[in-house]
């Protein structure tokens, strides 16, 4: 039984406009505003007059989701209007993340972004006599199993089919959606949008543009105020579209509180952009450029050691400002080191360069009994890189794992599904590590270095000769004894089977790891998933 009640029409031109009338009938018959039948639902397999923001047709084939929901006055005060969007923004977000485990991407303020690409959008509509608000109608659009051509040619589409590998039941999700609607919706009080609807936004300071003719304006992302009013602070800069170049000097700030204002996340557009990203660890930085930030493999790597003097990362920094043309391209960070962090800004700030500190929060890997708070960036960066660089035949067996190994100074081994569900994982000490302690420990033990002793053959030892080798096979046969007995519970005590392909390793002894354990390396993997933490998604 659905919590809301469902109107469900197979042809209509517009669910808002059919769900408004419904309002006016009601309320004709009653004689008066109050009481009436909202809340209700109104869902069309297909709309022949869809509407979006500035009057636009709102392309409506048979395969998505199309509804209208019909709800009593809102008790909010006028000067709160505009938290309304961004509420069903959130409630649209959580739905989405719940029934599919997508975290999905809000543009203010009511595009819904998957990596980019438009999944779908929101229009809300409430008449308003005197400080009076009337019944709220809340218009969603969602790609289910088609991705429309989007006339705007200035970005593109994305649908759910694409991101899961499978095609939805359009009813299904209608039903699963008007059931779900009214909980989410009464749990969220208006003084809570706000900083709900920060957990799923675009990132602060992510710069974005507005098309001038042949030239663009750009502005850089700045607070929410508690009315749902968005900042920006224009870059007093011109691009020319033909010519690329661009010319800053300043700022100046606006606020935008209506849908009408034309401002584009600059990652968000059809064109390939550029993405440079840093990644922090415990022992080295490591910089990255995407020529085309939805291209999984960058066009230019380096990284850096920790060291005391940041001479060697303030020339690296310039190498990779170097790659970057023009002003609509921040520099993002995840990073595990918060005083580096700093250090990072600081340089970055001398080059006159944006920084984004890229948020913590999961792109496609679910939980299982497992806060995401216990969960290091570097680690979440890895396994959606991982879960990422997957295609649609890997990912429709939801329920097969992999294990995705990151050995740094810590080496890290956790468990997911091709469905993004993460299984838990381990966290040993590196090779380095490892050898490190057990020298220091005992004194008469030698000090070895991984980097130059590491040879096929004592990867192939299950035993050591003489000392050096016995420490160094035993470090080796902790880290493949730990994954082969994560392998055996998985596939013994949980009947799980393995992805092919589904062991892939990264980080500085990764190759020697990955040969020995038959998986795959990939030394671009967390670069990669913070590129993916970075766009919001991507295939």
């Amino acid at each position: 039984m659905s919590d809301l009640p469902v109107v469900h029409l197979k042809t209509i031109d517009s669910t808002s406009r059919y769900a408004a009338e419904l309002l006016r009938r009601i309320n004709n018959e009653q004689k008066s505003a109050a009481p009436n039948n909202a809340p209700f639902i109104v869902w069309a397999e297909e709309q022949s007059g869809g509407r979006g923001r500035h009057g636009h047709e709102w392309q409506s084939p048979r395969g998505n989701l199309y509804v209208t929901i019909a709800l009593p006055p809102p008790d909010l005060g006028a000067e709160h209007h505009g938290l309304l969007p961004l509420k069903a923004g959130v409630v649209l977000a959580r739905f989405i993340e719940r029934e599919f485990g997508l975290r999905i991407t809000l543009k203010w303020p009511n595009d819904i972004l998957f990596g980019g690409s438009k999944l779908g959008g929101i229009l809300v509509e409430t008449s308003l006599n005197g400080s009076r608000f009337g019944e709220l109608l809340i218009g969603i659009g969602l790609n289910l199993n088609h991705a429309p051509n989007l006339k705007d040619g200035d970005y593109q589409a994305v649908a759910l089919h694409s991101l899961l590998g499978h095609s939805l039941e359009v009813a299904d999700v209608a039903h699963r959606f008007a059931r779900g609607f009214m909980p989410l919706w009464n749990e969220l009080p208006g003084e809570r949008v706000v900083a709900a609807y920060s957990e799923y936004a675009v990132n602060p300071d992510e710069i974005f543009y507005h098309g001038l003719g042949s030239e663009r304006r750009f502005a850089r992302l700045d607070i929410m105020r508690d009315d749902g009013t968005q900042l920006l602070h224009a870059l007093e800069s011109t691009e020319s579209v033909e010519s690329g170049e661009s010319v800053a000097s300043g700022e100046s700030a606006i606020a935008l509180s209506h849908a009408d204002h034309g401002w584009r996340w600059a990652l968000q557009s059809a064109e390939p952009r550029e993405l440079a990203i840093v990644d922090i660890g415990n022992t080295a930085t490591k910089l990255a450029y995407f020529s085309d930030a939805r291209n999984e493999s960058a066009a230019w790597i380096d990284h850096v050691l920790h060291e005391p003097d940041e001479t060697s990362l303030r020339q690296t920094l310039i190498k990779l400002r170097q790659h970057v043309d023009g002003v609509a391209v921040p520099l993002h960070i995840t990073s595990v080191r918060p005083e580096r962090t700093k250090l990072l800004m600081q340089l970055a700030s001398a080059l006159g360069w944006p920084v984004v500190v890229v948020k913590k929060r999961p792109v496609r890997r679910r939980g299982n009994g497992y806060a995401l708070k216990d969960l290091g960036i570097d680690r979440l960066s890895a396994i959606e890189g991982w879960l990422a660089s997957l295609n649609d035949g890997e990912r429709r067996q939801g329920d097969h794992y992999g294990i995705v190994i990151a050995a740094g100074t810590a080496t890290t081994v956790d468990a997911v599904t091709a469905g993004g569900r993460h299984l838990g994982g381990l966290i040993l000490p590196g090779i380095k590590l490892a050898l490190g302690s057990l020298h220091q420990a005992a004194s008469l033990l030698p000090n070895i270095d991984p980097e130059t002793e590491l040879t096929t053959e004592s990867l192939r030892l299950n035993l050591g000769r003489d000392t050096r080798s016995a420490m160094l096979s035993a470090v080796i046969q902790m880290t493949v004894g730990a994954v082969n007995e994560v392998r055996q519970r998985l596939q013994r005590q949980e009947r799980m089977a393995e992805l092919a392909g589904g062991i892939v390793v990264t980080g500085g002894w990764g190759q020697q790891l990955a040969s020995r354990l038959g998986g795959s390396y990939k030394p671009e993997l967390i670069l990669s998933g913070a590129r993916v933490l970075a766009l919001g998604g991507w295939r």
